[in-house]
């Protein structure tokens, strides 16, 4: 059986305020394969988070060890961190954080123009995959001529231009009315049941968290499973 895309083991985040140690993550266990996807939902302020930048080697954990694809990413230096994250993962957050001055198309290819991809290669790839997420004909149209769900349509097919082992999501759909949303959500469904792409789902969304294969709360640190999935 092939390794976990992600896994961490004893994962711990402490923080220290007003000479008080806070515990946000305690001692977490987790791994997912290719194509599983999981939601984590949670109180605000429950660390939801700051686990997922744990995950993507965005933050550096108190204690534990996280893998991505084998490689245990917090022993690598800044360099070497960076370019695992840009072979193997993906990232989506609440608001699509597009550079305004670029094309949706010169924004899904920067990825890969930072791994040093061809430019002819990019244009192809960044083309194809906004064609999957139903934006082909908007393709030379900037961020500031585009509704708010076709810019974080725009933000999901960036982060799965590189054909990412696993894309980590933040409230992907947290900053967008109930019908944009409810059409994102759909989407990442269809997505991830096309694509051999793991997906972890941070939402306050119980609708959009049942939409994966399974579902967790983070709950004093810990993760605790839910029955809901479906």
């Amino acid at each position: 059986m092939s390794n976990p895309v992600i896994k961490c083991v004893g994962l711990q985040k402490i923080f220290e305020e007003n000479k008080q140690t806070i515990e946000v993550i305690r001692h977490v266990d987790f791994e997912l394969n290719a194509g599983e996807s999981i939601a984590i939902v949670g109180a605000s302020g429950s660390g939801k988070s700051t686990l997922l930048n744990l995950l993507g080697g965005l933050e550096k954990p108190s204690a534990g060890t996280v893998h991505i694809n084998g490689t245990e990413i917090h022993r690598l230096n800044e360099r070497r961190k960076a370019e695992l994250r840009n072979r193997y993962l993906g990232f989506v957050y609440q608001f699509h954080h597009l550079l305004p001055e670029f094309t949706a198309l010169e924004n899904v290819g920067m990825p890969l123009l930072i791994g040093g991809v061809k430019l002819s290669e990019i244009r192809r790839r960044a083309a194809a995959i906004l064609e999957q997420v139903g934006l082909g004909h908007r393709l030379e149209h900037k961020p500031g001529h585009l509704s708010g769900g076709e810019r974080q349509r725009v933000a999901i097919a960036r982060a799965l231009v590189t054909e990412p082992k696993c894309v980590l999501m933040d409230e992907p759909t947290g900053n967008l009315d109930p019908h944009t949303a409810e059409s994102v959500q759909v989407l990442i469904h269809d997505l991830k049941t096309r694509l051999k792409t793991a997906f972890i789902v941070v939402t306050h969304d119980l609708h959009f968290a049942r939409r994966m294969d399974a579902i967790t709360r983070l709950s004093e640190g810990q993760l605790v499973p839910i029955d809901e999935a479906g």
